[in-house]
């Protein structure tokens, strides 16, 4: 029995990108890329791939498998590896599915390993395993449940019907070698897509955790520096969000056949909508948090704002009643005083000079005390 192993790459896997045999370099040449759509005014572009054939021939057998092909996909920042592998053991259909995962992600990993492409454990996220069958051949004791059967409307040249048996990590691929090089690339592209784009959205989530916890550990004192990184951190989410909406209408606006259907297939059965819903629905929350966060700290500093000019202003008051006292006692004490042009400076001169400084304080008093009240 043969089997198709899909398995996404750390994003921030540098071994990859900083290797001889580099799938960016392929995308150097000075041959246009070929993209494989028929609606010339809808290419892809987010969701255009780069992709590299490794030699199978020197890649030996391991864990009773025979290596047929390595294929290699970079799609932004998401590489992803898609290999084709027979059993040569002929116990695959004996033993439990439990224990066939950990064989097939094993040698998912011991071959990204030897070519390269992997030096160290923990660079592979996952491995999404499909079994290449025919129609009533045996299969992998408890491989799939009976749901989540696909069929796709597209007919293959010998006018037999593919079928598409999906499930969370393992699959069934019924008329796999019937199809043609050009739609096998096709479902490989499919394949990428689909990984891509829910690489994507864990990403996506990952960063709202990360915002979330940051928010959730601001106390009852935040700074205005520390509410400026979380709005700028806020605004990076939402466009993530955003550019993540582009991938998925590019997927269905741009990509065609069995791209088209096996990405958009694999997506429903992982339950993506209703995953991107429930993240919207989170981001929108956070969102809210952030701001009332934000408001508070605004809040503050209006406050602050209104106590510092209060004080000036009391300041300024008293200082003004100074000068009144000042001005309305200068001049010679021996003679005897001139009328003043403004009457104000005869009545100040009139009183006891603590009077109008008495009168000025208690002013003061009565503004901050209404001041107070109104802010509650």
């Amino acid at each position: 029995m043969n089997f198709i192993l899909v398995s996404p790459l750390q994003p921030d896997n540098e071994v990859f990108l900083e290797s001889e045999n580099l799938i960016d370099d392929s995308c150097k040449s000075d041959e246009p890329e070929q993209v494989f759509v028929t609606r010339k005014s809808n290419p892809v572009e987010l969701l255009s791939q780069c992709w590299e054939e490794k030699d199978p021939a020197a890649l030996q057998d391991r864990f009773g498998f025979e290596i047929i092909a390595v294929h290699l996909a970079k799609l932004a920042s998401t590489t992803v590896s898609v290999i084709e592998c027979k059993s040569v053991s002929r116990k695959s259909p004996d033993c439990s599915a439990h224990e066939l995962e950990l064989i097939l992600n094993d040698v998912a990993q011991s071959v990204l390993k030897e070519t390269g492409t992997t030096h160290r454990d923990g660079e592979v996220k996952w491995t999404a395993r499909y079994a290449v069958t025919e129609t009533g051949s045996e299969l992998p004791i408890q491989w799939i449940d009976a749901g989540g059967k696909r069929r796709f409307e597209e007919k293959i040249e010998a006018g037999e019907e593919i079928v598409f048996q999906l499930g969370w990590g393992n699959g069934l691929l019924y008329g796999w070698n019937q199809l043609s090089a050009a739609d096998r690339q096709l479902f490989r592209e499919g394949f990428v897509d689909a990984q891509h784009i829910w690489i994507d959205l864990e990403e996506l989530s990952e960063q709202l955790k990360n915002l979330r916890a940051r928010i959730n550990r601001v106390g009852e004192k935040v700074k205005r520096g520390t509410v400026r990184e979380i709005q700028t951190e806020l605004a990076s989410l939402r466009s993530h969000e955003a550019l993540h909406d582009e991938y998925c209408e590019e997927m269905v606006i741009a990509t065609q056949g069995l791209r088209r259907e096996v990405s958009d297939k694999l997506l429903s059965e992982w339950r993506h909508e209703e995953v991107s819903k429930r993240l919207e629905t989170r981001i929108n929350h956070v969102s809210d948090h952030a701001r009332t966060v934000s408001s508070r700290v605004s809040n503050a500093y209006a406050r602050s704002t209104e106590n510092v000019l209060l004080f000036l202003g009391a300041i300024s008051l008293i200082d003004l009643c100074l000068n009144l006292i000042a001005a309305a006692f200068s001049g010679s004490t021996v003679e005897e005083p001139k009328s003043f042009l403004v009457p104000i400076f005869e009545t100040v001169r009139e009183k006891p000079m603590d009077v109008p400084l008495i009168v000025s304080v208690v002013v003061v008093v009565i503004i901050v005390t209404l001041f107070s009240r109104r802010s509650r």
